[in-house]
């Protein structure tokens, strides 16, 4: 190899050097620029996330305290119809004892 050929071979990596540093300069420049508002989206589909799931945690919670309310309910009204058969059963005891003391 001669001596000028290697001096533009030299010459021509140190150019293509150079242009591999400014894109490379360039990219870190638009990562910089990027990088407040990637960590904005982010943040913002995060919190999103979190209110869904905190809806469907609310939904979720509502749903299972209706029915348990209705189940509560539902106990309450047979243990109100139970206490009204006892004193019905105990109504129609005492009348048919005082019949029976009547015919008697």
């Amino acid at each position: 190899m001669s001596s000028p050929e290697i001096m533009r071979r030299i010459v021509e990596a140190e150019k293509e050097s150079r242009r591999i540093l400014e894109e490379t300069n360039r990219e870190i420049a638009e990562m910089r620029k990027r990088s407040p508002n990637e960590i904005d989206s982010i943040r913002q589909q995060i919190l999103r996330e979190a209110t869904e799931r905190k809806k469907k945690v609310i939904v979720e919670a509502e749903k299972s305290g209706a029915e348990e309310a209705e189940r509560i309910a539902s106990d309450a009204r047979r243990q109100v119809e139970a206490l009204f058969r006892i004193s019905e059963a105990r109504r129609k005891q005492a009348a048919e004892k005082a019949m029976a003391l009547l015919l008697s």
